[in-house]
């Protein structure tokens, strides 16, 4: 029995550990395979590390290539991105410390501050200069990533799996 419990968590915890979170929304009457050719716009936070810029834009281009668009200055697909980190906080309510004294439980407040990255991408039928699609993946800040080329791929890759399956 507690072999089932040890599985169980152990499951949970590769779940729990998946630090990226998407959301897409499309126009449904869209179909990818109507456009050929794309180009990309982009627009980078003043604190994301120009590298990370480029990471994204040359995902955006290998998986545009994988669904067979070539890149084109006059495209009729506009790939249009934003690379964003912000500061958020919250506030723990109750922090229990014990202290160096006899009964030693205090309780206070304390606000916790981190970094929190986002990319968020647009697709933009050229013809009608509609968004045709819109996708965003939130997760910890760029600049803290470990790994930032596979994941950054495998980040811009989630989406257009997204994008060319018209998944939410």
């Amino acid at each position: 029995m507690n072999r089932i419990y040890v599985f169980l968590l152990l499951v949970v915890s590769m779940y729990s550990c998946n630090s990226l979170y998407y959301q897409t929304d499309f126009l449904k009457e869209v179909n990818p395979h109507e456009y050929q050719s794309y180009y990309i716009e982009g627009q980078c936070d003043d604190d994301v590390n120009a590298i990370v810029e480029q990471r994204i834009q040359n995902a955006i281009d290998v998986n545009a290539r994988k669904l067979g668009y070539a890149p084109d200055n006059n495209g009729d697909l506009l790939v249009k991105y934003l690379i964003k980190n912000t500061s958020e906080r919250f506030v723990e309510e109750c922090v229990k410390e014990y202290g160096r004294f006899d009964g030693g439980e205090i309780c206070r407040l304390r606000v916790v501050t981190y970094k929190e990255g986002a990319l968020i991408m647009d697709f933009i039928d050229v013809a009608t200069n509609e968004i045709v699609w819109h996708g965003a993946a939130y997760g910890p800040s760029f600049n803290d990533w470990k790994d930032a080329d596979t994941k950054i791929n495998d980040m811009v890759s989630a989406l257009f799996e997204r994008y060319y399956t018209m998944k939410k």
